[in-house]
């Protein structure tokens, strides 16, 4: 029966009269169901987007601030977040790093341990034994790979060297430099 149906005795049937009132009760429920769930949840949600906001605000941040090449905190290369080098790391797969990109990510290790945005990537290629190689000067190609994170120290003492690789080579022979002695140590190395 609908509201507007009159009963066989005259009038509005008492049904309909019910069905109204149980309407409103019903809508009155949905709203406290809904305001429940706006006071319990509103803040949390508030609180995601907001970190989303931040999280866009940021990246726009470190993309149009600093991030020229060269001008590093230990002998030039590029350091941080705001690096362009360490952005394209972060967008290659590991295997296709170059080698100043791995100077980039290991420096940016260095200086941000485990928050790097690289180190995730690193640690994988680490952990699944990832290769690369690269010709030296006397036309031998050298292959290596990463066998440390923040592990050893550096030699001026000043921290933890971010990436620590190991040759996988077999059969390369170098001279430490012309006169075959180890004057001038590992900087007058000829490679």
């Amino acid at each position: 029966m609908h509201a507007a149906e009159v009963s066989p005795r005259g009038g509005v049937a008492r049904r309909a009269a019910n069905l109204r009132g149980q309407s409103i009760i019903e809508y009155v429920l949905i709203i406290a169901v809904i305001g429940l769930v706006i006071v319990f949840a509103g803040p949390g949600v508030a609180g995601a987007i907001r970190n989303q906001f931040n999280l866009v605000g940021n990246t726009v941040n470190s993309g149009t601030s600093a991030g020229a090449e060269g001008g590093g905190a230990s002998g030039g290369g590029s350091v941080g977040a705001d690096s362009v080098t360490v952005q394209a790391a972060v967008a290659k797969d590991v295997k296709d790093w170059t080698l100043v990109e791995q100077k980039a990510v290991a420096e940016d290790i260095a200086a941000k341990g485990e928050a790097s945005p690289v180190y995730a990537k690193a640690k994988a290629a680490m952990d699944a034994g990832t290769t690369w190689s690269v010709k030296i000067t006397n036309d031998d190609t050298m292959t290596y790979r990463i066998i440390g994170i923040n592990h050893d120290d550096l030699a001026d003492g000043s921290g933890k060297a971010g990436l620590t690789f190991l040759t996988t080579s077999t059969g390369i022979r170098s001279r430490m430099n012309a006169t075959e002695t180890n004057v001038g140590g590992w900087e007058k190395f000829v490679i």
